[in-house]
């Protein structure tokens, strides 16, 4: 049994754990302060009210709670893969491991290409912003389609290793949304396709795509974690 002094042994005086965590309050203190001058920024030169920019969306745009709520969740869904990307890079093998690198980069590239899309997702690049700055959404659609072709390329021999059906099944159903969005944007008789329940498929593509992409990541991240044990425990034994 543990004495009661031993107990709070166990336990580092707040000073003390406080200055060992300098290093990443500061971190935090860092991220939090270009966020917070960045929407100071946009609110002066922009002439936007500061509420607008930190307010919650569907208050300031007084519609109902449960707006969105499938693009809400699917944002839940990318933050979600691209967390699990950035975690498991951090502890993927060592270096002196063959093809540890690789690893390492295809799970950071990874999670830097899940934010984007969370992004994209969440402030409507291909949509607004983008189209917005003269570039036609048919033509984001084609630069995307490069770059994912690009990524698949160069990390196929890390992708060969996992589970890749899963990543075939959201491409697969994110190919679905962006040919029925573009066809909803180009075809000549359109307006047949401005129905609630055309939309419904596009979104539910997309949102199918989402969760099939973040399970691919959940799987690949054990993969990698799992990897890393068996490797450091052979070399223990």
């Amino acid at each position: 049994m543990v004495k009661g002094n031993q107990k709070n042994s166990l336990v580092r005086p707040f000073p003390k754990q406080f200055r060992s965590s300098l290093p990443v309050i500061g971190l935090i203190a860092t991220i939090s302060g270009i966020f917070l001058v960045m929407i100071l920024l946009i609110s002066f030169f922009q002439r936007v009210p500061v509420d607008k920019l930190t307010g919650d969306v569907t208050a300031i745009a007084e519609i109902p709670v449960y707006s969105g709520l499938l693009t809400q969740i699917g944002i839940f869904f990318w933050i979600a893969a691209a967390a699990v990307c950035f975690f498991s890079a951090t502890i993927a093998l060592p270096k002196k491991y063959p093809n540890s690198l690789k690893i390492r980069k295809f799970l950071l590239i990874s999670a830097i290409i899940t934010l984007f899309l969370g992004l994209d997702d969440a402030f409507l690049f291909h949509e607004a912003v983008f189209p917005s700055l003269g570039i036609p959404e048919n033509i984001i659609y084609l630069c995307y389609a490069g770059f994912f072709l690009f990524y698949l390329c160069k990390s196929w021999s890390i992708i060969c290793k996992t589970d890749y059906s899963i990543m075939a099944v959201a491409l697969i159903f994110f190919s679905i949304s962006i040919l029925l969005d573009i066809v909803h944007l180009l075809s000549p008789i359109s307006f047949l396709f401005r129905a609630p329940i055309f939309d419904f498929f596009e979104d539910a593509a997309k949102f199918t795509g989402i969760v099939s992409w973040c399970t691919y990541f959940f799987h690949v991240g054990q993969w990698s974690i799992k990897l890393s044990v068996a490797k450091l425990n052979s070399d223990i034994v």
